[in-house]
Formats: C-alpha cells, structure tokens, sequence
C-alpha cells in the first residue's frame, strides 16, 4: 500500500476541522489533492492498457487475433474512443502530482501487468491474456473506489463545505464585538475638514 494513502483514506482523517487552522486545512486538501491526481494519471494509464488487451481478446473471439500491425493501426481510433467514453471525470486540477505519488501508484500497476506483458500482447496464451485483463480489471475497480474516496475528502475540505462554514461561525462573535459607529463617524469628519479647506 502507498504511504500515507490509508492514513488520508482513514475515516478520521477528515475529523476536527472545525479546530483546525486554515493552513491545516489547506494542506489536507493539497495532500488529498495530490493523491488525487497521482491516482487519476495512474488510471489512465491502467485504462489504456485495458483498452489495448481488451481490443486483443475481442479481435481472437471474432477470429482475427495475433496480428500486431492491425492491432497497432488501430490504437489510435480505440484510445480516442476510451478518452470520450470517460469524459474529464476529474476534478479541476492541474494533473502535475508528485513523482512520490505516481511513482509507487505506477509500481503497483506493474506489479499487476508488466509494460512487456502489454507490448507482448499478441504472443500471449489466450490463458494468460485473460489472467492479465482480469489484474487490470481488478486494479482499476480498487484505484478507482481509492479515487472516488479522495474526491469525497476533498469536497469536504472545499471552501463552502460545513467545515469551511465552521471558520466564519468561529470568526463571527469576534466580528460583532467590533464597533464601526466611531471608525464611520472619524470617516465622516475627516471628509468634512477637507471640504472646509
């Protein structure tokens, strides 16, 4: 497991914010954020490896399967397909994470299915063909539930969440304790002076 994801993922991570300041807040939502994004690239690349043996696998069932150059003239259609069938999905982030973020997200994808099992794809055994879609199927559906759980942290770490409206409910009392009558009427009289002149 990646450091610190469990611990962002934690139900509690999320607990006592009415307490905490705004750069505690801030660097909650940069860390949920971070991860975010790390996950979002990670599965795109997941998503196109998917995209690519799953094209493999329906090629051998219509009869057509182990030529390469068909398989390759065809990425481009079939990876435009998968980009407008997942729509932006995403939050509005620029997707710049961490190397410490993509890098073991990555790992954990390779450890799955290896980048030489993807450029093998046509000398595979229709065995290992379908074991290696079914660890791709089964890492996508978990980065994708660790995904859906990091866009929940963060929409309650926004501005406007509950937790946000906590700080002005704090601010408030402090706010009516002060008095704008004199500081209006020094206003008031500065101004006055100044046309008398």
């Amino acid at each position: 497991m990646i450091r610190d994801l469990p611990r962002v993922l934690d139900l509690s991570f999320g607990r006592g914010l009415a307490d905490a300041s705004i750069e505690q807040f801030r660097a909650m939502r940069a860390e949920c954020a971070e991860f975010e994004n790390g996950a979002s690239i990670v599965l795109r690349l997941a998503q196109g490896r998917l995209n690519l043996l799953g094209e493999e696998a329906k090629r051998r069932a219509d009869g057509a399967g182990g030529n390469l150059g068909e398989l390759v003239s065809g990425l481009a259609d079939l990876m435009s397909e998968a980009m407008r069938a997942a729509g932006s999905g995403c939050l509005d982030q620029e997707l710049n994470p961490p190397e410490a973020v993509v890098g073991p997200f990555t790992a954990l994808l390779d450890a799955g299915v290896d980048p030489s099992v993807v450029m093998a794809v046509v000398e595979l055994s229709d065995d290992e063909l379908s074991a290696a879609l079914h660890a791709l199927q089964d890492f996508e559906k978990e980065l994708s539930s660790a995904r859906c759980s990091l866009h929940r942290e963060i929409d309650v770490l926004k501005p406007n969440s509950p937790a946000a409206s906590s700080w002005a409910n704090r601010l408030r009392p402090r706010a009516e304790f002060v008095s704008w009558e004199p500081i209006v009427r020094e206003c008031v009289s500065v101004v006055a002076s100044w046309r008398r002149q």
